[in-house]
């Protein structure tokens, strides 16, 4: 769950355990994704910073920096070794999840409030606007 305080909270639907709190951002978080194996958590907030940790909360989280602004959505790739964030600075921007480092930028015309990422990824813009594109190679 994402929180006004800066934190994730997640609960393990099978216990009655107080959740694990993972203190991520200076502001509110806005969106959370967990990779496929469910190992990792992505995290974005009003800060402008995308957040990569351990579910378990037994690492400090890698920060990815970049966007300029609040950034809204961020999804893994299906295999994992990706991640894309999208923000109010209208970039979708891909990342690679393990070394940390930004592999692309795609520049859209408005800010982009969510993101989902299948075979193909989807963003989600201003006005209800739809985008249907292969981040890899912006076609």
């Amino acid at each position: 769950m994402a929180c006004e305080d800066g934190t994730v909270r997640i609960w393990d639907p099978g216990t009655a355990a107080q959740p694990t709190t993972l203190t991520r951002h200076h502001g509110p978080v806005s969106g959370v994704a967990f990779s496929p194996d469910g190992r990792r958590v992505a995290s974005v907030g009003e800060d402008g910073t995308v957040r990569i940790g351990d579910s378990d909360a037994a690492a400090l989280p890698i920060v990815l920096t970049g966007h300029h602004g609040p950034v809204r959505g961020v999804a893994f790739s299906p295999d994992g070794l990706r991640l894309a964030s999208v923000g109010d600075d209208g970039t979708v921007r891909l990342w690679d999840g393990k070394a940390a480092e930004a592999l692309s930028l795609l520049q859209l015309d408005a800010p982009i409030w969510a993101l989902t990422w299948g075979r193909e990824a989807i963003a989600l813009g201003k006005g209800a606007s739809v985008i249907l594109l292969d981040i890899v190679t912006h076609k």
